[in-house]
């Protein structure tokens, strides 16, 4: 109430009235965005994967609500495998900006299984033990952009318009992919085309 003056703040209420959107979820995304900010210690997979639920399985499945005018009728739960495979292509995209300036959020048990450290990353020292903790983390995002896949194709069809940036995941993917060796260099961005283009394919197959 006290923020109805904020444009923002007023659609946002708007939306969460029209499409019966339950707040913890909204609340969960910001406890995420504090997570980015600070992370504890001893920030692991399994609370990348906490975060990721949080960050972006939550907004996907408040986008499926909305798409299914006020139902949620993810009943396959896509949004979990989706939020963590954006999640992981987010975090491995912004390594050449946050590496040593602010918290990279990669997984430190990761990292450590293949003799890197947090400091690596802070130092933006590309080692071989980074470059395969990196390898480690693309292709669980492509693990996981599979099974989202997967529960989509028997999934309601009024959710799939909130899943649409998952048609260009697979080339931000490559793009990473191509830059592997220097995962701390910026890459080159894919055409805001060739990204549409991908995004239409992915759209039809539907």
């Amino acid at each position: 109430d006290e923020a109805a003056g904020n444009p923002v703040a007023l659609a946002l209420r708007s939306a969460i009235d029209a499409f019966a959107l339950p707040p913890e979820r909204l609340e969960a995304m910001i406890d995420a965005r504090l997570q980015e900010m600070a992370p504890q210690d001893d920030f692991n997979l399994v609370a990348f994967e906490a975060y990721a639920a949080e960050r972006e399985g939550e907004r996907l499945r408040l986008a499926s609500q909305i798409a299914a005018g006020g139902h949620d009728l993810d009943d396959r739960s896509a949004h979990a495998p989706a939020g963590l495979a954006v999640a992981l292509t987010g975090m491995l995209s912004a390594l050449p900006i946050r590496a040593g300036a602010a918290p990279t959020l990669f997984p430190a048990d990761v990292a450590a299984r293949h003799g890197a450290s947090l400091q690596d990353f802070d130092l933006r020292r590309a080692s071989a033990g980074v470059i395969a903790a990196s390898a480690e983390m693309r292709a669980l995002a492509r693990e996981k952009l599979a099974e989202a896949e997967s529960r989509l194709a028997t999934s309601p069809r009024a959710i799939l318009p909130a899943f649409v940036p998952l048609g260009a995941l697979g080339l931000d993917l490559d793009r990473l992919e191509r830059n592997a060796a220097q995962p701390f260099e910026p890459t080159r961005e894919v055409s805001a085309l060739r990204r549409q283009w991908a995004i239409w394919r992915w759209a039809r197959k539907r």
